[in-house]
């Protein structure tokens, strides 16, 4: 049975740690990562990564994944799979400092479904009033984003 998925623009991070077994050596040509939503029966997306932790960006938040991980052994050739089900991903959230006053913004917290809005009056620090937001999600006057922060 395959679920009907509703389109997902909230992206975040996915990293995965790999535990070799006690002697075992790191596989050469890194790892291979499948993944796709949970019960979806769509094909599965690849990323490769020659790094432990594994970290893959860009990957949806909207709902629970499946994920698949394989050693690459070079030539096409790969590993069992080692699968995990029902897996979060990490949002990526933003410091923003937002400088015009007298505005409305708009912007998704982190963590949060649904945006919200607020008004910067200048009641602020004279610097601009900071949030903490999902990437890419803040409209409305001028802003700069300050570097990542925790919701």
């Amino acid at each position: 049975m395959s679920i009907a998925l509703s389109p997902c623009s909230r992206l975040g991070t996915m990293t995965l740690n790999v535990t070799l077994p006690v002697g075992a050596v790191a596989p050469a040509n890194g790892y291979r990562v499948l993944y796709r939503p949970l019960g979806s029966t769509e094909p599965y997306v690849v990323a490769n990564s020659n790094q432990n932790p594994i970290v893959v960006w860009s990957v949806p938040l909207c709902y629970d994944l499946e994920v698949k991980v394989q050693a690459n052994c070079g030539d096409g050739v790969y590993g069992d799979e080692v699968s995990t089900t029902a897996f979060k991903v990490d949002e990526q959230c933003f410091s923003y400092r937002l400088t015009t006053f007298d505005v409305q913004y708009t912007y998704r917290p982190c963590g949060a479904s649904q945006n919200t809005t607020i008004y910067n009056s200048g009641n602020f620090d004279s610097q601009g009033l900071i949030i903490c937001a999902a990437k890419d999600s803040v409209s409305g006057g001028v802003f700069s984003s300050e570097g990542a922060c925790t919701a």
